[in-house]
């Protein structure tokens, strides 16, 4: 009985290392050849720069090169859907951001399952957004402005950068919490959202913070509030809509995923070529300029993220009654 149970023993043991050998010896060879990375992004849009700044830094460590290839069919979600179905072998990889896990299935068809895409790492935070009226608007603050519409239902009307976007339902969030009466209109881009406020076309603009910079400086334009999780540092006095309140973040992130069944090893080893490319001089450089926060989260955090921030944010645009192209 003995000897049946060690001979059992050692076929247990035999199996287990011939198991994991494959996947070890994977891990230490990859990568062997250039690695794609389809981006969710036009050439030279936000996203596409900081994929290529972070992949141009991860080169550096991982001695093969990451080629972007860029899709932005469907608003983005076609290369989602790539992503889902590619091979899971390490060398089709997705950059972009958190809004496509988070927001984008909950307000329309997507022709992809998140759960079928893992993340390999989030490792920069988005440029801050926040909400503005005019320099010579007469809120000093946003409680001021709220007041002003709760005694004025629906006098005022606000620009925001389309139905469902993290500018949209920042206010909505204020909008549900408060019970205004307000009309939100939406623009294609954030640029628009702020020339409507500029040319008085609307009272106030939910917005990117840094792309109405000079404006800011100028005193064209006043921040009454922050969106985002964490104040801003073009004005850290104005305080978030969190810090008031409200609950909401607008908080996205920049992240690089892969197929679901990419081995765990070589996730990993993707994941640490991020962490340590968020390091290199020249990343760090890029971020300044695009005015990304640098962060990192790896493959478990970054999951155990997504998947709250996905349960979150779709009860969310639920209770607010977004309109969804469902």
């Amino acid at each position: 009985m003995k000897t049946k149970n060690c001979i059992k023993s050692i076929l247990l043991l035999c199996s287990v290392f011939v198991f994991l050998f494959p996947v070890s010896s994977i891990a230490q060879q990859y990568p062997t050849r250039p690695i794609t990375v389809t981006v969710v992004s036009n050439p030279g849009g936000g996203i596409d720069l900081c994929m290529r700044a972070i992949t141009d830094a991860m080169r550096k460590s991982l001695g093969q090169t990451l080629v972007i290839e860029n899709n932005f069919g469907g608003s983005g979600t076609a290369a989602f859907s790539l992503t889902a179905k590619a091979q899971p072998d390490g060398y089709h990889l997705l950059g972009g951001s958190t809004s496509g896990f988070v927001y984008i299935p909950h307000l329309r068809n997507v022709p992809y399952n998140v759960q079928n895409i893992v993340p390999v790492a989030i490792f920069a935070q988005t440029p801050a957004k926040g909400i503005f009226v005019r320099g010579d608007a007469p809120w000093k603050t946003f409680k001021e402005l709220v007041t002003y519409a709760k005694n004025n239902p629906g006098k005022l009307t606000y620009s925001h950068g389309g139905i469902g976007s993290v500018h949209h339902v920042g206010v909505e969030a204020v909008t549900a919490k408060e019970g205004i009466k307000w009309t939100g209109i939406p623009y294609k881009s954030t640029p628009e959202t702020g020339a409507a406020l500029l040319g008085g076309h609307v009272d106030f603009a939910s917005a990117g913070i840094y792309e109405h910079e000079d404006q800011f400086r100028a005193g064209k334009l006043r921040l009454l509030a922050v969106t985002d999780g964490y104040r801003c540092a073009l004005a850290p006095e104005v305080p978030t809509l969190k810090e008031l309140g409200y609950g909401y973040t607008a908080d996205i992130y920049m992240m690089l995923a892969a197929p679901k069944g990419t081995p765990p090893a070589v996730l990993q080893k993707l994941s640490d070529a991020v962490k340590e490319g968020t390091k290199d001089p020249q990343f760090i450089k890029a971020m300044e300029n695009l005015r990304n926060g640098i962060m990192f989260m790896g493959p478990q955090e970054a999951r155990k993220y997504l998947d709250a921030a996905y349960v979150e944010k779709g009860k969310l645009i639920k209770d607010l009654k977004i309109p969804t192209e469902k």
